[in-house]
């Protein structure tokens, strides 16, 4: 479980550091590109946010 919120949270940070280059990009600003990596760090936020609950329940057992 821990190696899957890890991947998680490796995953998260690499579309952020993506999402900021982009948006460093200035004149070749791709605004669907961001849009859509806005998107896939909400998803994955989602995801480890509810395995990390998930976590959470199975240790107060």
């Amino acid at each position: 479980m821990t190696t899957t919120i890890t991947a998680l949270q490796n995953e998260i940070a690499a579309a952020q550091a993506k999402r900021k280059a982009l948006a460093s990009n200035g004149r070749l600003f791709d605004r669907h590109e961001y849009a859509r990596l806005g998107g896939y760090i909400q998803g994955l936020n989602q995801a480890l946010y509810l395995l990390t609950k998930d976590v959470e329940r199975e240790l107060d057992f």
